[in-house]
């Protein structure tokens, strides 16, 4: 298994780690979104700080001297690995249903930007004869939308719907759903965050309930609620206003029950503010701890990639039409032997080789993945064929890249443009 695979398998079981231990509460006490938007984020944060560190590639960048025929090591870093055929097939698989679902996600994101409107005598309120509910669009168009066969409903409960959707935009609830849905699309597998983004999109329309229904008494909450009812009979049929739970699934319907509690709900329900103070620093702590064990692992695993025994590739002779806009001089310093030398020198090679390591540490199927010129590719293979790695730490898709470097001689040069020109003639 890749360290890609690990760090996702377990930054997902971290998202339901999480859902885990925090949902009773957040359905219990949180109407907020913005609480539901923080442990989404809370859930998500080893994953993104795994993934931020490198992971599993050796870059070598191997000095050559012309005058002095030296050769010497730079710095390695490292910052990949590989791992078996049947992962990579699982994570293509993933990546292939994951792109399928947010592209499609999108596609009706919008179509439903492009639905026919008809202008209101309202500001920013729009009807449509598409079949859709009445909503409230995102950018660019940023507007109230209402079904035309909801137009002849009573003055009252059109703006009650008009006052819901404009509290959505108020709030940027439509950009932030999409965003949501695209993570929830691309995680699709993983149903805690699933889960999360559903908190949070009742949350959010219990906010925007609550926009309508601020300062209203109780005849004008029920009929709100009353109003709620009725979208859900013309969207399931006429019967679902006297039975629900015959038309909705056991989410749907506890969104439902939750929105109606919270509509005919006169007094405030914050909750108690040191519970929610504790949870949310609980969470946290959580959370920043899960994601300094993964990226403290990230690199533990990297350090497998080091070889136990380098052999320096050998400079070719020359390069044959060599492109010379690559080719771009610097100026460097090092110390030896306590005395700083300064020279200048020129990357003129780059090789990017993938390879296995077997049981015994040996580099196999070694090949040259990417180049700048093909003068480099045999040299780089050469040497890195005799690399020797751990034993008994088998690997498959380890990727290295070599740099080759033209410098100067430690007493200095004027020639050194002369000697990039020589390497590169035919």
């Amino acid at each position: 298994m890749t360290d890609a695979v690990q760090i996702f398998l377990w930054g997902n079981l971290w998202i339901v780690l999480m859902a885990l231990l925090f949902g009773k509460w957040l359905v219990s006490h949180v109407r907020s979104p913005d609480v539901w938007t923080y442990f989404i984020v809370l859930s998500l944060l080893p994953l993104f700080a795994a993934f931020l560190m490198p992971v599993n590639t050796v870059s070598v960048d191997w000095v050559v001297s012309l005058h002095s025929h030296v050769q010497s090591f730079g710095e390695t870093t490292v910052s990949g690995s590989g791992g078996i055929t049947v992962w990579m097939l699982v994570i293509w698989l993933y990546g292939v249903v994951a792109s399928f679902k947010v592209v499609s996600l999108i596609l009706r994101w919008v179509r439903l930007q492009l639905i026919a409107l008809s202008k209101t005598e309202l500001e920013g309120v729009f009807t449509t004869d598409a079949d859709v509910p009445a909503l409230a669009l995102s950018w660019p168009k940023r507007c109230v939308v209402l079904p035309c066969k909801d137009v002849a409903a009573t003055e009252k409960a059109r703006n009650q719907i008009i006052a819901h959707e404009r509290a959505h935009l108020k709030y940027y609830d439509p950009e932030i759903t999409l965003l949501y849905l695209i993570l929830q699309n691309l995680l699709w597998a993983n149903p805690a965050m699933a889960w999360l983004i559903t908190g949070w999109r009742d949350a959010a329309e219990m906010r925007a309930d609550r926009v309508v229904t601020a300062g209203a008494d109780i005849s004008a909450r029920k009929a709100y609620a009353q109003t709620l009812l009725s979208a859900m009979a013309k969207e399931n049929g006429e019967r679902a206003r006297q039975c629900p739970s015959a038309y909705l699934t056991s989410n749907s319907l506890r969104s439902v029950k939750m929105r109606l509690s919270e509509i005919m709900t006169t007094e405030p329900r914050g909750g108690n503010s040191l519970y929610k103070c504790l949870a949310i620093m609980g969470g946290l702590v959580m959370s920043l701890g899960g994601a300094t064990f993964m990226a403290a692992a990230a690199p533990a695993a990297k350090m497998d990639s080091r070889p136990l025994k380098r052999v320096p590739p050998m400079m070719p002779a020359s390069c044959p039409n060599l492109d010379m806009n690559t080719v771009e001089i610097k100026s460097y310093s090092s110390t030896i032997e306590g005395k700083e030398t300064h020279y200048r020198a020129a990357n003129v090679g780059t090789v990017r080789l993938m390879f296995d390591v077997d049981k015994m540490g040996q580099t196999q199927n070694v090949k040259a993945v990417k180049s700048n010129h093909p003068c480099f590719e045999t040299p780089a293979i050469n040497a890195v064929a005799q690399w020797v790695y751990t034993a008994d730490a088998p690997q498959k898709g380890v990727e290295n890249m070599i740099k080759f470097r033209l410098s100067e001689g430690p007493e200095g040069s004027t020639s050194l443009e002369d000697d990039i020109k020589a390497f590169s003639v035919p």
